[in-house]
């Protein structure tokens, strides 16, 4: 779980709201990241051969939106092509 527009929300605060939503067996594989770049970097490391990586929530926008109002350049379809670079 990662950081997506949180405007003037708390990104800890939000990603444990999500947490305690995940039950089972499928709580003790999830990993909080806060920051967005290197929750990308760490599924698309540990990802093995045959498995599947899945980038939601920001699909094609352009922007991560922040406290008051500010936005940050953002697409993860690029910050995926950058960190698959490094492998």
């Amino acid at each position: 779980m990662t950081n997506e527009d949180p405007y003037d929300e708390n990104p800890s605060q939000i990603l444990s709201e999500i947490k305690s939503g995940v039950t089972g067996d499928k709580l003790q594989v999830t990993r909080e990241i806060i920051d967005r770049r290197e929750a990308i970097r760490e599924a698309v490391k540990s990802a093995q051969a045959g498995d599947v990586v899945v980038i939601t929530g920001k699909g094609a926008e352009p922007w991560i939106m922040g406290p008051g109002h500010t936005k940050a350049r953002w697409d993860d379809r690029e910050v995926v092509k950058e960190e698959l670079s490094k492998i």
